[in-house]
């Protein structure tokens, strides 16, 4: 019960700003603003629930982690702007610089105490990449889904996501990945498609969920494997399965994504601390 309280609230104001936000796609009719305004959506949930749980923090922020909220609205400002871009090997590489400056922001601390130079600069170019495949992964499942089901394959995620980082000893992580699940939800609800529409709102999930599995795996005790699996959940999705009934196949997309979130889970059961002594 003390769990949920903490949560809860945070969890309603990520997805009450995301609703609000995304609920103007209701009156859009261009396909490009219905896109930046979900990807909005999901930044601006994300934000709202953050700075609900740590309080407003002074620019720039002393905890790593509390760069997240403004990764989350950088990478909707890039990722809907993109499009200005004539070139798409210019925007996939505008968006992979984002996400290597937010992780080195991210990994600050390891520079600092743990790594050397060359070793910081491997993981940083590491995760920018897993998280510009994962972002280019979910635009592909949206463009070739035939049902909206983009949405619940990323809450499926984001909330496994939280209870292995909760399960994995960090209940402030598992917090904001609670809220990156009720700001997703939130910020497809009200859109008129009700799936992702553009790359923006996958940038934003995909650069807020590797950089929370990257704190969990450095800051926390989230083991590797779990760590693996949730950052590649997500493209289970796209394992062609060879079932010609489109309902049936998308089951099947949706049970290897739901697999992998709850192999991540149970490999950070395993390793957590016993809980009684």
């Amino acid at each position: 019960m003390f769990l949920l309280e903490q949560i809860l609230p945070a969890v309603a104001v990520a997805a009450a700003v995301a609703v609000a936000v995304s609920a103007f796609a209701l009156c859009a009719k261009h396909g490009r603003v219905v896109a930046a305004l979900t990807a909005f959506g999901l930044s601006a949930g994300y934000f709202a629930g953050h700075i609900f749980i740590t309080g407003w923090r002074p620019f720039p922020p002393t905890d790593t982690t509390n760069w997240l909220p403004y990764f989350a609205l950088a990478a909707a400002a890039i990722g809907s702007l993109a499009f200005l871009l004539n070139s798409k090997a210019a925007r996939i590489a505008v968006l992979g610089l984002l996400f290597v400056g937010a992780m080195r922001l991210l990994l600050a601390p390891k520079f600092r105490y743990g790594w050397s130079a060359e070793q910081g600069q491997l993981w940083v170019v590491g995760l920018a990449c897993a998280a510009l495949l994962l972002a280019l992964s979910l635009a592909a499942i949206a463009r070739r889904s035939l049902f909206a089901l983009e949405p619940l394959l990323l809450i499926i995620v984001s909330a496994g996501t939280a209870g292995a980082l909760m399960l994995s000893g960090s209940l402030l992580l598992g917090q904001f990945a609670a809220v990156l699940s009720a700001a997703v939800l939130g910020s497809f609800v009200l859109t008129w498609r009700g799936r992702i529409d553009g790359d923006g709102a996958a940038s934003v999930f995909s650069l807020l969920l590797v950089a929370l599995v990257a704190c969990g795996y450095f800051f926390a005790e989230l083991p590797a494997l779990s760590a693996i699996l949730l950052a590649t959940a997500p493209l289970g999705a796209l394992i062609p399965n060879g079932i010609s009934a489109p309902r049936w196949a998308a089951a099947v997309r949706m049970a290897l994504v739901a697999a992998a979130v709850s192999g991540a889970m149970l490999a950070a059961f395993r390793s957590s601390p016993p809980w009684s002594r």
